[in-house]
């Protein structure tokens, strides 16, 4: 890269309940004008439903310019032991962690094109050759990348 590129990457340390915040401070090395990825992976879990995350997503995806990438992967209620694991953490932990269905997670990224194989268990998505012989039955996480068309 030489001197006074535009950065390829970047992060922000702004609380994701402040998407304001976030958007602001990302206007400072990313042009908005042309795409740019979001990577929300294990974020929305740390968002209660009283915290409004479909919201929160929504406005951060809303403010991305077509042809934006996001990627989104949380952790599902679909295990019993999963449950009862978060539940005990939760009940010592200032920071809860939220699971979610499947289809509630998907809807996350309402309104995006998402990318082949679309919303699968995160190990599922794109796995390296020979790993499909693999049963990912500990996988309790799902995943998507969407398009912004």
């Amino acid at each position: 890269m030489h001197a006074g590129a535009p950065p390829l990457a970047a992060g922000y340390g702004a609380d994701v309940r402040d998407p304001r915040k976030i958007l602001a401070e990302a206007a400072h090395t990313l042009d908005f004008d042309r795409p740019v990825g979001l990577v929300l992976l294990g974020i929305m879990g740390q968002l209660s439903d009283d915290e409004g995350p479909e919201r929160i997503a929504a406005e951060l995806i809303g403010a991305l310019p077509r042809g934006s990438y996001v990627a989104l992967s949380d952790g599902t209620d679909t295990s019993e032991k999963l449950k009862a694991a978060v539940e005990a953490y939760n009940a010592q932990s200032v920071n809860t962690y939220h699971l979610r269905s499947p289809e509630r997670i998907g809807s996350f990224l309402q309104g995006l094109r998402l990318v082949e194989p679309g919303l699968v268990r995160s190990a599922d998505w794109r796995p390296d050759p020979g790993s499909a012989d693999n049963a990912h039955e500990q996988g309790h996480a799902v995943g998507a990348v969407g398009l912004k068309e």
